[in-house]
């Protein structure tokens, strides 16, 4: 296992023993001829595998634009279905690549949300 530590924006820093199991950016080119507010910012993610088998979500909230800044979060996730929370904001193709290359489901996560919608 190899030791990480992670720099949540605001927060001290997390150091953990793990593995990484995977991870992926989404472009800054991401404008559309409807504008999709997203044109100029991406996200770096990545999810460990935490030595006590848990996960750590490690998102990096990128921007170009001048007077906004980058920040960090890093989410302790005891469990796969709280994988998917911390990812739900960023719901896209990049996000089904991440938890495939992690061997996470989504069978566990969608009762529980569809539980709560009603």
């Amino acid at each position: 296992m190899t030791t990480y530590t992670l720099w949540p924006t605001g927060a001290p820093p997390f150091r953990f023993k793990g593995e990484l199991v995977a991870d992926a950016s989404t472009s800054m080119e991401r404008a559309s001829p409807n504008y999709s507010g997203k044109a100029g910012r991406c996200e770096d993610i990545e999810i460990y595998r935490h030595d006590n088998g848990g996960f750590v979500v490690n998102v990096l909230y990128r921007t170009a634009f001048q007077g906004c800044d980058n920040h960090r979060v890093v989410t302790i996730c005891p469990t796969a279905v709280e994988v998917l929370a911390a990812l739900d904001g960023i719901r896209s193709r990049i996000v089904d690549e991440l938890v495939d290359e992690a061997d996470i489901t989504y069978e566990d996560y969608y009762p529980v949300h569809q539980k709560s919608a009603q």
